[in-house]
């Protein structure tokens, strides 16, 4: 579809979406990418970490200053059934929390180290 608007309105701008990183380089290919957004995507993974029963439990996000210490960035927790995106930095977390977090793999790891009780 996005082949077609193209070859029909080569000036239009055209706004695209992807859920999977490895769909960057088509979309860059037909020039519906910015690069520096690709190339930021091919550096970023999000995965979920789960809070352990350790020192981090029952502290708050900001609390633990997890942007600040680790460079991930949580993007929702899910806690039983309910997901909430973009918790609050005064939300206290629990052992057995999912994060999901959005960092380059270096971020992911210093993360979950300071949620296990590493500095």
């Amino acid at each position: 579809m996005t082949a077609l608007v193209r070859a029909r309105a080569p000036h239009a701008q055209i706004v695209v979406r992807t859920r999977y990183v490895k769909e960057v380089d088509d979309l860059y290919a037909a020039g519906l990418f910015d690069p520096w957004l690709g190339e930021i995507l091919r550096e970023t993974t999000s995965e979920w970490v789960e809070v352990p029963d350790g020192p981090a439990a029952g502290r708050s996000i900001a609390e633990l200053a997890i942007r600040s210490r680790t460079g991930a960035s949580i993007v929702a927790l899910r806690r039983g059934d309910a997901t909430t995106p973009s918790p609050p930095p005064g939300e206290a977390l629990r052992s057995g929390d999912a994060l999901l977090v959005v960092g380059d793999a270096a971020a992911v790891e210093r993360l979950r180290a300071l949620l296990g009780g590493d500095p």
